[in-house]
Parts: C-alpha cells; structure tokens; sequence
C-alpha cells in the first residue's frame, strides 16, 4: 500500500467494519487516526492503547483528537449516515459530528464547522490525504453543495 492513509476510498470502504484492522493495516497518519476515531464500536485506540507514532506532534495531535473524541462519543450516533460526495471521498456523521476523509488529489469541501482536522482547511476546502470532523449534521445546503462538488 502507498505511503499515505490509503490507495482509495474502496479499499479504506472495505476495512470499515473493523476499526483495529483498519488502523493494523494501513499507515499511521493522523488522518488515518481521525477516520478509525470517528467510526462506530470499541476499538483499542478509545480506550488508551496508545499507537506507536514516530513523531511528538503526532502523539500530541492524538491526544487531542483522544480528547475531543471523549467529549462527542457522548452524544454520538451508534452507526452512520453516510453522506454523497466526489469520487475518492468519504463522508458520514454520527449524529452529532461528521468525519470527511479525502482520498482523492483535489481539495475538497468540508461539511460544517471544523472541530479537528489532520491538515489546515483553507476557504473550507480540506486538502487531499487529509480527514476532518465537523460539528453538528449537515444542513440541506451544505449536503447539495458537497454533492454537486465535481472538482473545481
């Protein structure tokens, strides 16, 4: 697999049943690490097996995310919605919170405010091989804009 969070959205789509497989099998990127967070059932990366990441922002960042992911498991949704979006990206929400992963070359819109994100979101646009969560569900507005995104 390329050194990045992973080849394409098909593949990452076919590990998502299992959030600790996904994080075993593909590289520990931070956009890796929002995408495993964010997706539904127990996994050893909720409850304190910290993963092995080279860099000290890296294991700062996941404490952050570690951090924030407490507070919006709370209230989150026990599964996902997923959302429509261009070819090589993935979007759902959990009832409170979204997760947007792009795995395509081209920036993309973000749907919703940034809480984290695993690279600078510029003019809501989230940059590729990069993964944010937003706050709060998708409005009708956001949803039609992202759907219609074609890459500008």
């Amino acid at each position: 697999m390329p050194n990045s969070l992973l080849g394409n959205a098909d593949e990452v789509r076919g590990l998502l049943d299992d959030p600790a497989r996904l994080w075993r099998t593909i590289p520990p990127t931070r956009a890796a690490l929002l995408l495993v967070l964010a997706l539904p059932g127990p996994t050893e990366l909720h409850h304190g097996e910290q993963p092995e990441l080279e860099r000290v922002e890296d294991q700062r960042f996941y404490q952050d995310a570690l951090s924030a992911w407490r507070t919006l498991a709370v209230d989150a949704a026990p599964g996902l919605t997923w959302l429509g979006g261009p070819e090589g990206v993935l979007a759902f929400h959990r009832g409170n919170f979204g997760c947007t992963v792009n795995l395509s070359e081209d920036p993309v819109p973000v749907i919703g405010p940034v809480l984290l994100s695993s690279e600078p979101v510029v003019d809501g646009l989230l940059p590729p091989r990069a993964a944010a969560w937003t706050s709060g569900l998708p409005g009708v507005d956001q949803a039609a804009q992202y759907t219609v995104y074609e890459g500008r």
